[in-house]
């Protein structure tokens, strides 16, 4: 018997907690694979004609996914060279060098979804769909894959916006030099303490100053003020060793 809190307690306790979540959910998967084969069957049936600019644009999509993904370190090239024959292997074929790699998706309510925008920062873009998966076909064993050639289409789109994200990273980057510590003199540090907002935006403490406003010197404190909180000259100040450190600008 393995002992509380060693590895194999915990692989022990992990498989238990797994076959528990299968036997809830055979019912379910019962009912799933059963539409699934019923939905192969239709298309047997009504045997659609194969489009071939349809699959060399799968072929498309998915190799221009793997270079983004490649180039970005989120996919070793070995492990992509093996994924287009995951599935022949599965139902017992040999793969043929045919395949399309195409990833597999559960069906959602929304239909097709595609990201708006890149997001925004310099810190690590977030991966795309499917990336990080070990691809061990739980979704097409379950019955609950998406039988759709738009999911290509779809990975591929959330690979460009993918792309998109890390090239305005390294522009963004590009545009101070690496924080070494001090702010040199020739040189202005923004936002030292890694505000998304500055707090004296937030407020309206300069409403108060109207266009008749006489006491300059007033009005003067509070801008000098709202400058230092954001952008603190060369030899002046140092940020925080808990602040984000953002890229410096050459003032």
């Amino acid at each position: 018997m393995s002992e509380f809190g060693t590895p194999e307690w915990s692989r022990a306790t992990n498989e238990i907690e797994d076959i528990a979540n299968i036997r809830a959910d055979l019912p379910r998967r019962v009912e799933d694979v059963s539409a699934s084969i019923a939905q192969l069957d239709h298309v047997i049936a009504n045997a659609p004609a194969a489009r071939q600019e349809v699959i060399d644009a799968m072929h498309a999509l998915s190799k221009e996914r793997e270079r983004i993904l490649i180039e970005a370190k989120r996919l070793k090239p070995e492990r992509a060279a093996g994924r287009t024959g995951l599935v022949s292997r599965w139902i017992g074929e040999e793969p043929t060098g045919e395949e399309a790699y195409v990833g597999h998706r559960a069906p959602t309510s929304k239909g097709q979804t595609y990201p708006a925008a890149p997001s925004a920062g310099v810190g690590r873009a977030k991966s795309p769909k499917g990336v990080g998966t070990r691809n061990r076909l739980v979704l097409a064993e379950t019955g609950r894959l998406r039988p759709s050639v738009h999911v290509a289409a779809e990975d591929w789109h959330h690979a460009q916006v993918f792309e998109q994200a890390n090239q305005a990273r390294n522009d963004l980057s590009a545009m101070g030099a690496p924080f070494q510590g001090h702010v040199p003199a020739d040189h202005v540090l923004l936002n030292p303490k890694g505000r998304t907002v500055p707090a004296h935006w937030r407020t309206d403490e300069l409403s108060q100053f109207g266009e008749n406003w006489e006491d300059v010197a007033d009005i003067r404190k509070q801008a000098e003020e709202i400058v230092q909180g954001f952008a603190a000259p060369g030899h002046d100040r140092r940020p925080s060793r808990h602040s984000s450190r953002p890229p410096m600008r050459r003032a």
